[in-house]
């Protein structure tokens, strides 16, 4: 009989429970030893068989809703979603609310549609009938307990505090927010547009914002060290430096200078000849900044074009485990006045542009959300770690009514079994430990690393893994679509020895199961041979299964 995932939600909602009341937010400590993530290669040891990572994605959810009385059309957009640090079962959302200039332009179309203007006001403008352009920019703070309910809104940043007629220059855009558990203390950073000599100087490129009273109130720090280089693409969560020292690390987007033209593809942009890449910096304070760490750069295995337009790192729940989803970009040809990204960012004019040339200067269009993985002892710093097992799959797939940035970082809800990311087009989930897991299409066997056990000793382990039967022959009975199976043992990790009763001999096998916490059971065990030294390794052999974890409560 087919395990339902309700019934496993419930309890891996009781073990991580559990695991977060033992050690509060253990991602930033560094990893939860009782849960074995399988996302790569890297996180299986002796394997058997055709072992493939698979991919997961996220899917539109409507169970759950977006905080309500924004108008997202508008460039609003969720900015993060972190957990209470006063209460576990609450969630504190931030909601960056602004007149804006994304939508699209009045005049979009037009041969002199090469140079951005801002959209003419609106009657719901948030700045009211003051005539300005872009007058207003708000972050807006929510709490919810089940992304269905939640409170009213609190303006905890404004800028500027008072808005004022005829200001043409843009606002500096919001970016990220990380906070350290440990401190309390939030950062928030924001990038404006250095070339915009009107603008006054603290609006002008990156910015960074903290706050030290959960989110209520925010101050603009104007003795920021942020060496350059710097983009406007700026990626906060709090981790560790090189050395495991907590600390915030920003993974930004730069520019990487070509030497020579076409050195970085065929096409020019609005930036140029030159790329988009990924570097990393650490600050202990979020306000002192480090110069850039590695910097990784598209390789052999990317198309000659490719740039990293954007990066979102994040904590999958409390394993310690980090995983990420990249923007890619790459410049296009001119095609037409309605090709490519809206509003359209051209620095030449276009009027004479022929089909397939590189004119205008245009920004291109995105290309979609690649998922990465992070390295497996947590530190996100060392992007030359972070791997890319799923290039040619998209994270956001193509059957999502809308584009799906995905800005802020996702809750994860065991309760509900998911990953919840609220983005301005939706709210979309991912199934609970679901980003990627290994699956073998034959016979195929992995052992974990040394897994430590919690209070129910060996009788306290389980399995996340998707190993349903489908189809049946039109004859009668199944054949291909039921060949899928789980069964497992246990040796002591120090001896590599078996422990006695705990072999795949007498593993009550898992046929046509699909569930986030399904109990390992093993037949006929005696009271004398329910424990055994922890830590122990889990070797599981399974067959048309996924396997994405294992645990111990």
């Amino acid at each position: 009989m087919l395990l339902t995932m309700r019934n496993s939600i419930l309890l891996l909602g009781v073990l991580l429970y559990v695991a977060e009341i033992a050690s509060t937010h253990t991602s930033q400590a560094g990893g939860n030893a009782s849960v074995q993530l399988f996302m790569t290669l890297d996180d299986v040891v002796d394997p058997y068989g055709l072992l493939q990572p698979q991919p997961g994605s996220v899917v539109r959810n409507s169970s759950f809703v977006l905080p309500r009385g924004i108008n997202y059309a508008t460039g609003a957009m969720v900015l993060a979603v972190l957990p209470s640090l006063q209460d576990i079962s609450v969630w504190e959302v931030y909601v960056g609310n602004t007149t804006g200039w994304e939508p699209l332009q009045s005049n979009s179309g037009s041969a002199a549609d090469f140079v951005p203007q801002p959209p003419p006001p609106k009657p719901d403008d948030i700045c009211g009938p003051s005539g300005a352009t872009e007058c207003s920019l708000e972050i807006l703070r929510y709490t919810t307990t089940d992304f269905i309910s939640y409170s009213g809104a609190q303006v905890v940043l404004r800028m500027p505090d008072k808005p004022f007629p005829g200001m043409q220059f843009p606002l500096p855009t919001l970016k990220s927010i990380a906070r350290n558990d440990a401190t309390g203390e939030y950062v928030l950073f924001t990038y404006g547009m250095k070339q915009t000599s009107s603008a006054p100087a603290r609006w002008r490129g990156a910015s960074i914002w903290t706050s030290t009273d959960r989110g209520l109130t925010w101050a603009q720090n104007l003795n920021v060290t942020l060496p350059p280089p710097i983009k406007d693409d700026l990626n906060i969560i709090f981790n560790r430096d090189q050395n495991g020292t907590p600390a915030f690390v920003d993974m930004q987007i730069y520019d990487e200078k070509n030497t020579t033209p076409n050195e970085f593809g065929k096409y020019e942009d609005n930036g140029g000849y030159s790329r988009r890449v990924l570097t990393a910096k650490i600050s202990y304070d979020g306000v002192t900044w480090g110069p850039d760490l590695d910097v990784r750069t598209p390789d052999a295995l990317d198309p000659p074009d490719l740039q990293f337009y954007r990066f979102r790192p994040f904590y999958i729940g409390h394993t310690g485990r980090l995983a990420g989803h990249a923007l890619l970009y790459s410049p296009a040809p001119w095609i037409g006045l309605n090709y490519g990204r809206q509003p359209r960012h051209c620095k030449t004019d276009v009027s004479q542009c022929t089909l397939g040339s590189s004119c205008g200067r245009c920004h291109g269009p995105h290309l979609y959300e690649e998922l990465w993985i992070g390295p497996r002892n947590g530190s996100a710093w060392s992007t030359l770690s972070w791997q890319r097992p799923f290039r040619a799959h998209r994270f956001v797939p193509s059957s999502v009514p809308h584009d799906a940035f995905l800005m802020a970082q996702p809750a994860t809800v065991e309760d509900q079994g998911a990953h919840i990311f609220l983005d301005a087009t939706g709210v979309y989930t991912v199934p609970l430990l679901r980003f990627s897991g290994i699956y073998s299409p034959s016979n195929g066997e992995f052992s974990t690393q040394p897994l430590t056990l919690g209070a129910r000793g060996l009788q306290g382990l389980w399995i996340n893994a998707a190993a349903g039967w489908r189809g049946r022959l039109v004859t009668g009975g199944c054949d291909e679509g039921c060949s899928a199976y789980i069964f497992a043992e246990v040796y002591d990790a120090a001896t590599m020895t078996l422990v006695p009763g705990y072999t795949k001999e007498t593993f009550n096998v898992l046929e046509n199961v699909d569930g986030f916490a399904i109990p390992m059971v093993w037949k006929a065990v005696a009271a004398a041979q329910r424990t055994a030294p922890s830590p122990v390794v889990v070797r599981v052999y399974f067959r048309d299964a996924t396997i994405y974890a294992v645990g111990a409560s």
